[in-house]
């Protein structure tokens, strides 16, 4: 079936599945195993995700509105075109994933570990990015207006062209940070 509306899996194995195009709005996906995972195009939009095992997931076009990914694994993962608008990944894992033109505005980061991620041309318009590792990871071309990266560690990253109007940067770590180019 295509719909798993608000339904309970809860710690569920479901790695290397395929799960393209499936309805999983407002599901209990708490602590499950999606590694590998193919969800390109589902909703999840509301959907419980925390701690769940995200890792090298291909999750291109999907939609995580509202969802709560706190501390969820999504390292390796391909986040291309993704929908996180008001979703929780407080200290979430996303070290070499991809987010290449994501929608994330007003997302929650705080203390998630981004360490060479890829959010070029992301949306991430009044994100919350607190004590964020943002080390060598490419922002070219991000949206970050009004966002808050307080005490995020942004050494080493790439923000040519970004936006960074009205973001508080108060106390970030920007050794090494390319700034070339950015809207200050």
């Amino acid at each position: 079936t295509r719909e798993c509306f608000a339904c309970n899996l809860r710690g569920a194995n479901l790695r290397g599945a395929h799960l393209i195009g499936v309805d999983l709005r407002n599901a209990n996906l708490r602590g499950a195993n999606l590694e590998y995972t193919n969800l390109k195009g589902a909703d999840l939009t509301g959907a419980d995700l925390r701690g769940a095992n995200l890792k090298g997931a291909y999750i291109n076009g999907t939609t995580l509105n509202k969802a709560d990914l706190t501390n969820a694994n999504l390292n390796n993962s391909l986040l291309n075109k993704i929908y996180l608008w008001n979703a929780n990944l407080n200290n979430a894992q996303l070290v070499n994933a991809n987010l290449t033109s994501a929608y994330m505005n007003n997302v929650k980061l705080n203390s998630a570990n981004l360490a060479r991620a890829i959010l070029q041309d992301a949306q991430l318009t009044e994100a919350k990015l607190k004590n964020a590792n943002l080390e060598w990871v490419n922002l070219n071309g991000a949206q970050l207006d009004n966002a808050n990266l307080r005490n995020a560690n942004l050494s080493g990253a790439c923000l040519e062209k970004a936006n960074l109007s009205n973001t508080n940067l108060e106390e970030a770590i920007l050794d090494n940070t390319d700034l070339r180019t950015a809207n200050l």
